[in-house]
């Protein structure tokens, strides 16, 4: 039934947004001890290897865009302080991660997990880049994109 398959993605969908939205609350805090990976990001967090209620909601959630629904394309994150979200791996300025649009500056990032508040300062009520990267010289397309970057910011 087409009706009941909707309603339980949708129920399923509530859960992830939820772990996006509550990350302070308690049940956060044990999804992210049991399925947090330092090694790579992912939207929702999920080890295979480990049973329980949670990966088949995260999996299912992910796996929404093999069925067109691409959950997490609908989300952006509201920046706020910026403490809470990741300034290249989740969704806040354009549609996507900015990982995604510059992969060559995220190759390059010294703490791939900073935070939006970490990465930008406010001057003068404009918002700065405070870049942190592992090599001392940009080349030209690097410092190209980060001048591209900067732009989009402020």
């Amino acid at each position: 039934n087409l009706a009941l398959l909707s309603a339980n993605l949708a129920l399923l969908s509530k859960w992830g947004w939820k772990y996006k939205t509550d990350n302070g609350s308690l049940w956060c805090k044990v999804i992210k001890a049991i399925h947090h990976s330092t090694r790579k990001h992912e939207f929702l967090p999920v080890r295979k290897s480990i049973s329980g209620y949670w990966k088949p909601i995260a999996s299912t959630v992910l796996n929404l865009s093999a069925e067109g629904m691409d959950f997490v394309a609908n989300i952006r994150g509201v920046v706020g302080v910026g403490d809470t979200i990741s300034f290249w791996q989740d969704p806040w300025l354009l549609s996507g991660a900015l990982k995604d649009h510059y992969p060559a500056l995220y190759s390059i990032e010294k703490k791939k997990s900073a935070t939006v508040q970490q990465r930008l300062q406010n001057l003068n009520n404009s918002r700065t880049p405070k870049w942190q990267w592992n090599k001392n010289t940009l080349t030209l397309e690097e410092t190209s994109l980060s001048d591209q970057l900067s732009y989009l910011i402020t």
